[in-house]
């Protein structure tokens, strides 16, 4: 009987001891920074592996969970916004506060030819402050951000926190790894190491599409990205988030077309060169010097074009990137027909690459 009850109190003492630990380190996982994550990324139970290959999926709070940060906040309709953190959405900044209550701290985070981006704090967040860069670009400006206004009930473009008009100031959503050009150097990282996978990286290949998909189908209309004329510019239009998804950043250059009334697009005024744009884009006359007026139009079929380059770029030189390029060559050979109007929608290509993603998640669960 007293080798019973000493086995009993034996085991009960293991169990406590155990659930003790575990607690312990559930406690630990919530107060994680995202330096300490790389040690703690098998706690409590999770295999790793298999939370990366649904990440996309994950809801905020699990995330919070994994990357030991604040990353939950409300959903807000437009003219309102939220930060992490945030309990309740606050009313865009307007002129007044934006003089009043938000500080620049000279630290030059982006520019282009249209404007330039600040990191600036207000009330203890950090923000994007962005500014016309010269007065010749004030039309572009002001479209970038009243296309920004009119897509802020999407999850798939940067958060508008508010603007000025008489100013040139627009403020957005700061997100620290900044643009998605810069994705492999992130991923490089010792912090963000464990997000270097072909099923993480292939996440982000269908995040891109589905943000064209948007633009390309949304209810305001069909528009081109046209601040994509090489690979790199075209990458710097997105910003990499905390969670690793994207968002699209630069909306400055977003023309609207409409087949039914046969309304097409041109980026820019001056002679577009390079394998990178599509076919349609190129002078087509060799017998004549360009001449933007004789320049025919063309549509959104160009971003297709650019989407097998982009994604070969976002697969990179990882262990099993030349597989999922394998799987994907006839969908990509059919992105690069000359004939613009035989290349698939993205809502093809976003199926073919959820097939494709579903099988390599499978065989490598």
């Amino acid at each position: 009987m007293k080798l019973i009850w000493r086995y009993a109190v034996a085991t009960a003492t293991v169990l406590i001891s155990y659930t003790i630990w575990k607690l312990s380190m559930y406690l630990r996982v919530l107060t994680l920074d995202e330096n300490h994550i790389k040690y703690d990324k098998q706690l409590i139970g999770l295999n790793f592996s298999t939370v990366l290959a649904d990440w996309s999926n994950l809801d905020c709070r699990e995330k919070e969970i994994l990357l030991g940060k604040q990353m939950c906040r409300p959903e807000c309709k437009p003219g309102y916004f939220s930060l992490d953190g945030f309990r309740e959405c606050h009313p865009w900044l307007m002129c007044e506060e934006i003089r009043e209550e938000v500080k620049q701290t000279g630290e030059l985070v982006g520019s282009g030819a249209v404007k330039q981006v600040y990191l600036a704090e207000w009330k203890g967040y950090q923000i994007a402050y962005c500014n016309l860069t010269t007065a010749s670009y004030k039309d572009d400006f002001h479209h970038g951000l009243e296309m920004i206004k009119s897509f802020q009930h999407s999850e798939f473009v940067v958060q508008l926190v508010g603007y000025c008009h008489s100013d040139d100031v627009m403020l957005l959503e700061y997100h620290p790894l900044k643009s998605f050009d810069n994705m492999n150097s992130i991923l490089s990282q010792e912090t963000f190491s464990h997000f270097n996978t072909v099923l993480l990286r292939f996440q982000l290949c269908i995040r891109y599409v589905e943000i064209l998909n948007f633009l390309h189908t949304g209810p305001l209309g069909t528009y081109v990205m046209c601040d994509s004329n090489d690979l790199f510019k075209t990458l710097s239009q997105y910003l990499v988030t905390d969670d690793m998804s994207l968002v699209v950043a630069d909306l400055d250059a977003l023309p609207n077309v409409d087949h039914k009334s046969g309304i097409t697009a041109k980026c820019g005024h001056r002679e577009l060169i390079g394998r990178f744009v599509a076919p349609e884009q190129l002078w087509p006359y060799d017998d004549t010097d360009f001449n933007d007026d004789n320049m025919p139009g063309y549509d959104e079929k160009t971003d297709i074009w650019k989407i097998p380059d982009v994604v070969d770029f976002i697969l990179g030189d990882i262990p099993g990137s030349d597989a999922v390029r394998f799987h994907l060559f006839k969908i990509h050979r059919k992105c690069k027909e000359v004939v613009a109007k035989l290349r698939p929608s993205t809502l093809d290509i976003i199926k073919e690459y959820k097939l494709t993603y579903s099988y390599f998640r499978n065989t490598r669960s």
